[in-house]
């Protein structure tokens, strides 16, 4: 059992820092606010599949990715935890949705996603950042509200275009069936185009 749980620690976290750097990578980016911010996709997706118990990882990788980005230590810390919580708080409300299914083949689990998860919790993540980086003097008090939106938004798009792709993808090995196939391609498609488009 500890073997496992330390699989799941050390997946979510590479695939978070390698999501992180991906994210930081992204055409305009600024200083470490992204457009599409592809890891809080990652985070929301693995607390799912794995459970909460993943946190750690996530909390570490992002670390990581802001240090390596050259930024300070202790902000570095400070948007990590902030990250982590939004995450979390995510993965949270939508277990509060009777018989939540991370496959998302319900409506209400789907729109759960998109409001509990996207909307409502990417408010902590990019209040929390946006916070840091004008308090610790990374960022200029006059950039204040559009670097809180392009951080909302940056989060908010990341879960909506990674977290069922990665949902989806972890409900394909399940399939037998080429039409179920079929049909979760079509599924995820959309989200693929917009990522493209967006990129």
């Amino acid at each position: 059992m500890k073997t496992q749980v330390y699989r799941y620690l050390a997946g979510t976290g590479a695939l978070y820092f390698l999501a992180g750097m991906a994210g930081l990578a992204a055409p305009f980016t600024s200083g470490n606010v992204s457009p599409v911010w592809p890891a809080s996709g990652v985070a929301l997706a693995c607390l799912l599949l794995f459970g909460l118990r993943c946190w750690p990882a996530i909390y570490l990788a992002a670390f990581l990715v802001n240090l390596v980005w050259h930024l300070p230590f202790m902000p570095a810390l400070e948007l990590a935890g902030g990250n982590t919580a939004a995450a979390v708080a995510g993965a949270f409300l939508l277990r509060t949705i009777p018989g939540f299914q991370t496959s998302l083949t319900r409506l209400r689990d789907m729109l759960g996603l998109m409001l509990l998860a996207a909307v409502l919790s990417s408010t902590i993540s990019s209040s929390i950042g946006t916070g840091v980086l004008l308090f610790s003097g990374v960022s200029p008090w006059a950039t204040g509200a559009p670097l809180w939106l392009m951080y909302y938004l940056g989060d908010a798009m990341g879960i909506l275009l990674v977290a069922p792709l990665l949902l989806s993808i972890h409900a394909l090995v399940k399939l037998r069936s080429a039409a179920r196939i079929l049909e979760l391609i079509v599924r995820i498609a959309p989200g693929k185009a917009i990522l493209f488009l967006a990129a």
